[in-house]
């Protein structure tokens, strides 16, 4: 996704992930699901394009190569948090443990609401400001679980 908006390529379809990632800005990852969300982009430029992806380790890369038109060009991507959502706390039962224990069965993560936009510079001057989309994550709550009954 991110390769494709600094490509200034046609973004058609695109969703983001339910909850934030750690690996990209808020609001710069997009995620698929056979049959169900796909991640889609046009070629809109005059020109051909070619794309590499590569994985190293647990890192993947993708790079989109294609003809320079105007070298003065330079895109970059601005994440603009607006919103933060705390998650809650759920206790559940769990009388497997010992009595009176408590046990973290899942850290809470926070929501999120952002915008992405796409700065156009032309010789290092700030041409334009487009905003790319408006993205929300679900908060995931903090679960606890106990042992409360003797």
């Amino acid at each position: 996704y991110v390769a494709a908006l600094k490509a200034d390529l046609e973004i058609t379809e695109r969703h983001s992930h339910v909850f934030s990632v750690a690996y990209v800005p808020l609001g710069q990852d997009a995620t698929v699901q056979w049959g169900y969300l796909d991640f889609k982009f046009k070629n809109s430029l005059e020109y051909p394009i070619k794309i590499v992806a590569e994985v190293v380790g647990s890192e993947l890369t993708v790079t989109i190569l294609g003809t320079i038109t105007d070298p003065d060009v330079e895109i970059v991507l601005e994440s603009v948090k607006t919103e933060e959502i705390d998650f809650e706390t759920e206790y559940r039962a769990n009388i497997s443990l010992p009595y009176g224990t408590y046990r973290l069965k899942q850290r809470g993560q926070v929501g999120y609401r952002c915008e992405v936009y796409k700065l156009i510079y032309r010789k290092g001057v700030l041409e334009d400001r487009v905003l790319v989309n408006n993205t929300y994550y679900d908060p995931a709550n903090r679960v606890i679980e106990a042992n409360p009954v003797p």
